[in-house]
């Protein structure tokens, strides 16, 4: 019953997330520059996020990009009027089971 319990759960406001990157880092949704702290939830039809961050001192020149959320779309929602795309459900349902399984 974990992806019924997730599919008829009440609250939008409980599938959100947030990420904040530091100062000289940035984020990118999609093809737009999001803010440094973005609420967002993981959506079907959403956008991809990357998180990317100045160069390392061994590497000069090159960003480093890492994938929030990744291998799933997102879509930004700082407000919450801006949920506009269906949950993936999916994406939950496997974190419950995640947490769940992990305690038996």
């Amino acid at each position: 019953p974990i992806r019924e319990t997730v599919e008829r759960w009440p609250d939008m406001h409980d599938f959100m997330l947030r990420i904040k990157v530091p100062r000289g880092s940035y984020l990118q949704w999609g093809e737009h520059q999001a803010q440094s702290t973005t609420r967002y939830y993981v959506a079907r039809g959403g956008k991809e996020m990357n998180k990317w961050m100045p160069p390392l001192a061994r590497k000069p020149g090159e960003w480093r990009k890492i994938g929030v959320e990744s291998g799933w779309n997102v879509q930004v929602c700082n407000r919450i009027e801006d949920a506009v795309l269906p949950v993936d459900f999916d994406y939950y349902v496997e974190q419950v089971e995640k947490l769940v399984l992990g305690l038996a």
